[in-house]
């Protein structure tokens, strides 16, 4: 027999049913919900009594642990002491530490094993004694180097490099008489052994819980573990243990997780405060939360029985309530092939099934408003639609033409009359898209929906002539009683499909051009963003024209670059052309940009955006610049010309009358340079002058002034003078730099100089008048024998003296 369909079968169960079953549903909905919030507050106090009582057992653990261990360092500590003081250099002897343990057997009992290292790191007692230790070196161990550095330490779990067992080593520095480390008192606590810390392995939460202890560094070891074999391994870093990172960084906190094997567990994290270690608690969660499973099952049970026993008791009113429905029944089935025939008096005493004749009475008054009100919209939009500007088709699930406006009849050349009830395929679909057409057709018939519905799509259609139109068509579907209707309104699109064709050709060219433009050519909206490059700036700076799109000004050039730029870009806004000059690192290269912009403006004569269009001046600049470097500098000794030393020496005069301070001019010039030139020739000649530049820029501050005003005539700017007799002192080391010998190649040459100076400390000299000053007092140097300095007022110096009358 075949199975009844779900509807079928709910039609045939009665209303007294629904309704038992419905109160049914309801008190099984409101007691799960009371359940709910009642387990929701039972299992948070649960959760929080077994966190709490977890934590609370944690730290009585970790306060012991903390004790112990803190008994153990001062132990070690007051034992390195004594020893010290006992034995005379610090480290006892094998037979004073002997003695120690014999007369204080506490170490013993607190450690595993206790043994001495002397400031070289080797063992030179132990307690007990094991053969072959002794002379063994500990220097590389960390525990040595802390108690070396005066610090009493306890180590992470280390590996005896004999016993290969783990163990964690308390180490404390010996002390001389100064008080300087000399050897180090180490303990041993194995963790296989029976020391408090492999006690702490073996103890349980409970039957499957476990206590473990880590170190709080980035390594964060294990220093025990119920697993032996994970003593002295890295904690694991995985999604069950989120929290274990932090609590290695020593926060005291309790979290839900899975252990390694994927158990669910509760985690339980303290920091010990005598170490740097974390004490961890494992708790699985089936057993912690067992009793919290066992009360949420039998308050499912209690309130699924509560939910059956209503259910019976709401079948049994409603059966009783409802009998007056039945006559209800039959005079609504009369009314149902007669709506207009008047209702009779039904034997009902309740209000309430009077009330139901009342409002069925009113929904068939209202029916009938209702249809006679559709058929008058239907009227009202078919008129609509003879009128509208586009076409509308309308179809229904088979494909068949039931709606043709008066603009279909223009687009495809078919009357009304002829198209309606016929196949829309055989119509207007090209013979080549009619089997996908009908494929959508049979898909829309099953569900309303395929590849054009509630799309907007460009399609050909075949006008009845033959020839294809070029369309636009938007389709919905609509649900009817005899199945799925698809309507849809349809443009021809002929026309605007070539203004597109022909805007992208001119688009296309217009790219053509500016793409092979040797500037980057760009536009920009007002919000100065990039709207639009050229392909230049991949050939500028390597990035594709995309880059650009979308971004600020201020986002490609920087902030700082920008705010530089900005004052041009307001005159732009404002209407005005704006030339900029700038400077950008393109592909690694110091480049500089010269960036017109350009308003664009709208129709109302507002600005709406700019263009801007860069070209790279960076070699017409370095050529300008060359240029400039070439008019002003001598190109024989690099020094400043004539003509840059004019310039200097007037802002030099200007400052110093600015400042007060004196100001000196050196004039000077090679001695008998004509005989140097006539025998050795001008190539050597030429060295000579460029040694001589050398010398005297390096007798000079870089913040005077050097230049060669032609031939062997040179001069020296000297600023900022605390007094005219300052100038004094350079000239005499001038005249010493020079005097040693020129070697110019294999040849050593002696050379010399002659120099006048003038002096400005009135602040009334002019340039004109201090150079003229100074050449007279260069005449009068060499008219004394030269190799030497004159000041103008004719008063040689000393060194001038000497060299006239040699």
């Amino acid at each position: 027999m075949p199975a009844l369909p779900h509807r079928f079968l709910l039609s045939r169960v009665g209303l007294k049913a629904r309704l038992a079953f419905a109160v049914a549903a309801a008190m099984l909905l409101l007691l799960a919900a009371v359940v709910a919030v009642g387990l929701h507050v039972l299992e948070r106090d649960m959760r929080k009594s077994i966190t709490d009582y977890q934590t609370t057992v944690v730290r009585h653990t970790r306060e012991e642990l903390d004790e112990k261990i803190g008994q153990r360092k001062d132990a070690m500590g007051l034992a390195a002491a004594v020893l010290s003081r006992r034995s005379e250099g610090g480290v006892p002897t094998a037979e004073q530490f002997r003695r120690h343990m014999s007369e204080r057997p506490v170490l013993g009992k607190l450690f595993d094993e206790v043994f001495v290292i002397d400031a070289q790191g080797a063992l030179i007692a132990d307690a007990p004694q094991r053969p072959g230790r002794i002379g063994r070196s500990f220097a590389d161990r960390d525990y040595f180097v802390q108690a070396m550095a005066g610090r009493t330490s306890v180590s992470p779990p280390l590996f005896g490099r004999a016993t290969k067992e783990p163990g964690v080593v308390v180490a404390a520095p010996l002390r001389d008489a100064e008080g300087a480390v000399v050897g180090a008192l180490v303990g041993v606590l194995y963790l296989n052994g029976e020391s408090f810390l492999a006690k702490l392995g073996n103890t349980r939460i409970g039957k499957g819980g476990y206590f473990l202890l880590m170190t709080r560094d980035d390594k964060r070891q294990v220093v025990m573990h119920p697993q032996r074999d994970r003593i002295g391994s890295a904690m694991d870093n995985a999604a069950h243990l989120p929290h274990a990172r932090a609590a290695t960084q020593g926060y005291d906190t309790t979290l839900e997780g899975t252990t390694r094997d994927g158990t669910p567990a509760l985690f339980t994290f303290q920091p010990l405060q005598s170490v740097p270690w974390s004490l961890a608690a494992v708790y699985p969660s089936q057993e912690a939360y067992a009793a919290l499973e066992d009360r949420e099952a039998d308050i499912f049970w209690a309130a699924a029985l509560l939910a059956v026993g209503a259910g019976l008791a709401a079948w049994l009113i409603s059966a009783r309530l409802l009998r007056p429905l039945v006559e209800l029944k039959a005079e609504m089935q009369i009314r149902r092939h007669d709506p207009d025939a008047a209702a009779r008096q039904l034997s009902v005493s309740t209000p309430e099934l009077a009330e139901v004749v009342a409002a069925y009475d009113e929904l068939m008054l209202h029916k009938r408003k209702s249809d006679a009100a559709l058929r008058e919209s239907e009227d009202r939009i078919r008129g609509i639609l003879t009128h509208a500007p586009h076409a509308f088709i309308s179809i229904d699930q088979h494909n068949r033409v039931v709606e043709w406006n008066r603009q279909a009849e223009h687009l495809f050349g078919w009357e009304r009359e002829e198209v309606i009830g016929r196949n829309l395929s055989a119509l207007i679909v090209p013979e080549d898209q009619r089997a996908a057409h009908d494929e959508g057709m049979r898909r829309f018939a099953q569900a309303g929906t395929g590849p054009v519905i509630n799309r907007r799509r460009e399609l050909e259609a075949l006008h009845r002539s033959g020839r294809l139109l070029s369309l636009e068509m938007s389709v919905a579907a609509v649900r009817g009683p005899g199945g799925y209707c698809a309507n849809a309104f349809i443009q021809d699109i002929a026309e605007r499909k070539q203004q597109d064709s022909t805007l992208r050709e001119s688009q296309k060219r217009l790219r053509l051009i500016t793409d092979n433009l040797p500037a980057l050519v760009c536009h920009i909206d007002r919000l100065e963003r990039f709207t639009f490059a050229n392909a230049h700036v991949a050939r500028m700076f390597g990035v594709e024209p995309a880059f650009l799109l979308g971004k600020t000004v201020s986002e490609v050039r920087g902030r700082r670059a920008y705010e530089a730029m900005q004052p041009h870009f307001d005159a732009a806004w404002k209407g005005k052309s704006a030339t900029i000059e700038h400077e950008v690192t393109a592909r690694g290269e110091h480049r500089c940009l010269e960036t017109n912009l350009i308003p664009d403006h709208a129709s109302d004569g507002s600005v709406q955006g700019l263009y801007a269009m860069s070209f790279d001046v960076t070699e017409r600049k370095a050529a300008t610049a060359r240029l400039e470097q070439l008019a002003r500098s001598d190109t024989l000794t690099g020094l400043p010309n004539r003509h840059q030393f004019n310039e200097r020496l007037a802002e030099a005069v200007a400052r110093g009358r600015r400042s007060g301070k004196p100001l000196a001019l050196m004039y000077l010039d090679v001695d008998h340079f004509k005989s140097i030139n006539d025998n050795l020739g001008h190539g050597i000649g030429d060295e000579v002058l460029q040694e001589f530049g050398r010398r005297l820029s390096a007798c000079v501050r870089a913040t005077d002034t050097v230049a060669r005003l032609g031939g062997d005539e040179f001069t020296v700017i000297l600023e900022g003078l605390n007094s005219a007799q300052e100038a004094d002192q350079v000239a005499e080391k001038i005249l010493q730099a020079v005097r040693r010998p020129f070697m110019l190649g294999p040849r050593s040459l002696a050379v010399t100089t002659s120099i006048g100076m003038a002096a400005c400390c009135d602040g009334q000299t002019s340039p004109e008048q201090l150079l003229a000053q100074a050449d007279q007092a260069l005449y009068q140097t060499k008219a004394q024998g030269r190799d030497g300095y004159s000041r103008r007022q004719g008063a040689a110096s000393g060194a001038t003296a000497a060299a006239a009358a040699a």
